[in-house]
């Protein structure tokens, strides 16, 4: 569990963290109900051509942003989707209606509804973390945590694997839209496949973040990471007992994200810092 020195109190804090769970549940809801629905329809592509959205990202958005606003209107937002609007409490919401917009599509993989609650900026490196929550969408699985409150699968305590062999490990990771960054990634993939136990792929960093923290999977790095794919997961991962960080003592950012247990986190990230930038 991480120690923060929270600029609100514990109350405003459990009080988000009720706020978010309830909107992220009826998020993940209707993305599930359109799925059924088969409203999916791809609508455009965004940074790339296998970076899609759909209408119905557009449309969890909106509902998202809705309910938040219902209860704290004068926060500010973040959203993948609709950009960022300001307030002036110094809390802001980081939103991903949907986090595997590709898995949802395809229906190869579940995706999530990820939502995040911070204090001070939308920068990463920045931001004081405050609550964070994951809904998998067409489960019911929801994931959680609040600053120094521990991390949950529904009621559920959950934390990291206590796993100290790299060659042990199963690895999550996931790629970039920019075929550059993919050649660089699937380069150290090459070179450090031999020396752990396998490498897992699953297409939604903010559940490989929630795989990390229940302990399913050991380690968890990505590059090119977003504010809103890593605000929420990267909280419960600290709060499971995970070190959270950038693979070179730094915070986590879009440079890069590395967690694992503390142990395993520090031979891994030795990894990242001699060979990943060759």
């Amino acid at each position: 569990m991480e120690s923060y020195s929270l600029p609100i109190s514990e109350a405003t804090r459990d009080g988000l963290w009720a706020h978010a769970k309830d909107v992220a549940i009826q998020a993940a809801q209707l993305a599930a109900k359109r799925a059924s629905e088969g409203k999916n329809v791809l609508a455009q592509t965004k940074s790339s051509p296998v970076d899609p959205v759909t209408q119905v990202d557009r449309e969890v958005e909106s509902l998202i942003r809705q309910r938040l606003k219902q209860v704290r209107p004068d926060d500010g937002l973040m959203g993948e989707e609709a950009g960022i609007e300001g307030g002036n409490t110094g809390l802001f919401w980081i939103i991903d209606p949907i986090d595997g917009t590709v898995n949802f599509i395809r229906e190869v993989a579940p995706a999530a509804v990820s939502i995040s609650c911070v204090y001070g900026s939308v920068d990463p490196t920045t931001w004081v973390p405050v609550v964070g929550v994951v809904a998998e969408i067409g489960t019911g699985r929801l994931y959680h945590a609040g600053a120094g409150a521990g991390a949950y699968l529904g009621d559920t305590p959950i934390h990291v694997s206590s796993l100290q062999d790299l060659d042990l490990a199963l690895v999550a990771t996931g790629f970039a839209y920019d075929a550059q960054v993919r050649a660089r990634q699937g380069k150290f993939l090459a070179t450090v496949t031999a020396d752990v136990a396998d490498v897992y792929r699953r297409g939604s960093a903010a559940l490989d973040l929630c795989a990390l923290a229940s302990g399913a999977v050991d380690i968890f790095y990505e590059e090119t990471l977003q504010p809103w794919d890593l605000a929420a997961g990267s909280l419960i991962c600290k709060e499971a007992g995970a070190l959270v960080s950038d693979g070179q003592g730094g915070p986590a950012c879009e440079h890069m994200l590395t967690a694992a247990n503390p142990t395993l986190a520090n031979i891994f990230n030795q990894r990242i810092s001699s060979t990943y930038w060759e």
